[in-house]
């Protein structure tokens, strides 16, 4: 990994390692098991932190290492350990609930939503999404088959807890 790459694991007992090339975040999950997730964060890359790291959190909600109702790191504890702004985590998680992903309370904090709705707005970002991909698809000559062969092949990983296939 390059440099400018942080890759952080998250266990969720607030225990601190530091390397020179990746920040170690470790938690226990509140359901008393130990979860581990990996956060990638780019930080010279054009695509902004939070971004990226509302990303990395969806992905782990989807690979079942987030679990619904499980609390997240406080935006405090999640910046000072990641080593970003508060700001930055703080929109990443007003993005997520915004989207329905994470519920938030003053006096619980940030939690996994217990579920997580298909609305209309979710189905118009995902057909925008969408079309991008299907022309650049159309523009490079990605054979029709070969594209809903690729699109049913990560629905059934994901559906799966985005566990590789066999």
């Amino acid at each position: 990994l390059p440099h400018s790459t942080f890759l952080v694991i998250v266990q969720f007992a607030y225990t601190i390692k530091i390397n020179y090339e990746f920040r170690n975040y470790l938690y226990t999950s509140s359901a008393g098991k130990e979860q581990t997730m990996i956060i990638k964060l780019n930080m010279t890359s054009e695509i902004p932190i939070y971004v990226q790291l509302r990303n990395e959190i969806v992905l782990g909600i989807g690979r079942g290492e987030l679990k619904a109702g499980e609390q997240l790191p406080t935006v405090r504890q999640m910046a000072a350990d990641i080593g970003v702004n508060t700001m930055t985590v703080n929109k990443s998680y007003q993005i997520l609930k915004a989207e329905g992903f994470i519920e938030t309370d003053s006096r619980r904090g940030a939690r996994v939503s217990e579920t997580i709705p298909v609305n209309q707005v979710f189905k118009e970002k995902l057909e925008a999404e969408l079309e991008l991909l299907t022309a650049e698809a159309v523009v490079r000559g990605m054979e029709e088959e070969e594209f809903y062969q690729m699109c049913r092949n990560l629905f059934v990983k994901w559906q799966s807890n985005g566990e590789e296939m066999a």
